[in-house]
């Protein structure tokens, strides 16, 4: 199997994340655009170089475990810097792009408990903009654990690196960040919540091993 696919979860998580970071459509449509741009560049250098995903550099260490979760990136540029930046705006992608899944289903099972008899649309919109407000957050400082390059025939800096962010640290991190927030419209159960998110992140990573990745 190609790594086409780990290329382009940077595409899908600008489909995915873009509106929960309060872009604008004309924003999201051009970040697309570019993204896709150099993903086929990256995408037809590999094709000619025969990379398998089992084969790429820190492919291996791009798996989410009980601990963390974890995404690899890819950047090519003439540039070292520009490359390796864009490898890790790429790793951060592809993280983003698993929690939409996670963010939703845990405010939702918490608020269908917890949330009263008709709980507000707006608090849950509340909770995901802070839940995802501390996972940005995280990212931008999130872990390197896997760092690699080499030159290609053209002469650019070809990057791949994998980060990570500690699940436990998400859980305190939002937590915290809902706990204090006085104006959420809910007695707020920080044990509950806690308990949802353990639930989900078990959940997810037992869908994928079930996958096979």
């Amino acid at each position: 199997m190609k790594v086409f696919k780990l290329l382009g979860i940077a595409i899908v998580a600008m489909l995915l994340c873009g509106p929960m970071m309060g872009q604008s459509k004309r924003e999201i449509k051009k970040q697309i655009a570019n993204e896709k741009l150099k993903q086929e560049l990256i995408k037809a250098q590999m094709e000619t170089e025969n990379v398998t995903v089992t084969s790429a550099p820190c492919a291996k260490a791009a798996f989410d475990d009980k601990d963390f979760y974890r995404g690899m990136g890819v950047g090519d540029n003439v540039n070292e810097q520009n490359s390796r930046d864009a490898a890790f705006e790429a790793a951060k992608a592809s993280i983003k792009a698993k929690m939409p899944e996670f963010v939703h289903g845990v405010t939702s099972q918490y608020l269908n408990v917890y949330g009263g008899s008709a709980p507000s649309e707006d608090v849950q919109r509340k909770m995901e903009r802070m839940f995802n407000g501390v996972i940005e957050g995280m990212l931008n400082d999130a872990r390197t654990v896997c760092d690699n390059y080499k030159m290609t025939d053209r002469g650019t800096y070809h990057y791949y690196i994998a980060i990570e962010i500690p699940k436990a640290e998400i859980k305190k991190n939002v937590t915290e960040a809902l706990s204090k927030d006085e104006k959420l419209g809910i007695d707020f159960n920080a044990a509950q919540f806690q308990k949802f998110m353990d639930e989900r992140m078990d959940a997810m990573l037992e869908a994928k091993k079930n996958a096979g990745y």
